[in-house]
């Protein structure tokens, strides 16, 4: 019986374009939101067999186009506004060899705004 290990490991670095779509509840500073965008990967994937004593490594440059989306909740009082939000990013990595994989993911965040007195 032969011992098998197989590894694999993916970097992508890129940048995301998305919009988003807000929706205030009451007057009571809180919102719920949806994001929808697309990301643009660069794809490192570096895989290992081991059978036995031999090995053998590949790698694999891509580029990729993934659509993301996304869902959270903001609370605004005064010029600060703090988030929490779902996000996930569709078969980052995916190319005509690669199945990719789904990157999921949760933001905590915190907007401060100055010099625009419409914004409540």
């Amino acid at each position: 019986m032969a011992d098998v290990e197989y590894a694999a490991t993916m970097d992508s670095t890129g940048f995301a374009v998305s919009a988003l779509g807000m929706l205030p509840i009451g007057g009571s500073g809180w919102d719920v939101y949806g994001r929808v965008g697309v990301y643009f990967g660069s794809n490192d994937v570096k895989e290992t067999l081991t059978i036995d004593d031999s090995v053998d490594t590949g790698e694999d440059d891509t580029s990729s186009t993934s659509f993301l989306w996304g869902a959270g909740v903001s609370y605004t009082r005064g010029q600060w506004t703090s988030r929490i939000e779902y996000q996930q990013f569709q078969g980052v990595g995916e190319d005509g060899d690669f199945d990719g994989i789904d990157v999921d993911r949760i933001v905590f965040g915190a907007v401060y705004r100055t010099g625009f007195g419409g914004w409540r």
